[in-house]
């Protein structure tokens, strides 16, 4: 919610971001609900199991015809709908968290006329193709999606926490507490099947997630002002707010 807030990228998001939850998330379930009823329908078992890594093409060529090729083009299309999903709310972490001090104050820069985070864009992108550099694909899945489910429950159980700790802070939108108990319950079963299933990536998983504390009490300590920045790094952020044509993003312009 703060990083959304923080960066434009939804307006009236206490409105239309819980309105956008009600509405997309039956819509997707249904969709996926029925399309594997749909699969289970026209395919038999054994051509399930003879085309479990593409059930949806073998579902293609029997129900389309000559169009069958529609198939793999949607699925490229909801690929990279999903990635830009992904790109369009990851980065804004890394943004919102520059805010913050607990990252490099220059991811914290917009566009001076699209007011969108291009540093952190960036930056998001480099660390993508770090990533990618690994060459196998399916073990890169495996160790992110671990670290994303567990990085997401311990957030949601730590709003859990807080509004016990700190029932005063102001919450623009709030949900019945069975929800997200209910949600870290799940999490916690996919964080487990995950640990059994591929206990090697993910703890290469683990690991890598790691090396971002020694970062994130770095900037700790600069935030306190127990650091001084050099000269070299001041010329560095200059010429990359002029390169990429960016700026710190007035606290004025904060939407909370």
């Amino acid at each position: 919610m703060k990083f959304i807030s923080r960066s434009h990228s939804l307006f009236h998001f206490n409105r239309n971001l819980p309105r956008a939850i009600w509405i997309g998330l039956p819509l997707v379930t249904i969709i996926y609900v029925m399309a594997n009823i749909a699969y289970f329908i026209v395919l038999s078992p054994a051509e399930m199991i003879l085309y479990s890594n593409s059930v949806a093409v073998a579902f293609g060529s029997k129900t389309f015809g000559s169009v069958q090729w529609l198939i793999p083009v949607f699925v490229a299309l909801s690929t990279f709908g999903g990635v830009n999903g992904t790109l369009f709310s990851s980065a804004r972490l890394f943004f919102a968290g520059a805010e913050d001090g607990q990252l490099p104050k220059v991811l914290s820069f917009i566009h001076v006329r699209n007011f969108t985070p291009v540093p952190a864009l960036l930056f998001q992108c480099f660390i993508s193709i770090l990533y990618l550099a690994t060459g196998e694909v399916r073990a890169l899945i495996n160790q992110v999606s671990f670290v994303l489910w567990a990085s997401t429950g311990i957030a949601v159980a730590s709003l859990i926490r807080l509004r016990h700790t700190k029932p005063d802070l102001p919450r623009p939108i709030r949900v019945h507490i069975s929800l997200p108990i209910i949600y870290i319950f799940c999490t916690i079963f996919i964080v487990a099947c995950s640990i059994y299933a591929d206990y090697v990536n993910t703890g290469i998983g683990c690991l890598l997630t790691l090396t971002g504390v020694p970062v994130y009490f770095f900037m700790l300590w600069m935030k306190k002002g127990q650091g001084d920045t050099c000269s070299c790094w001041d010329r560095m952020v200059i010429s990359i707010q002029k390169l990429l044509n960016v700026i710190p993003q007035e606290k004025a312009e904060v939407l909370l």
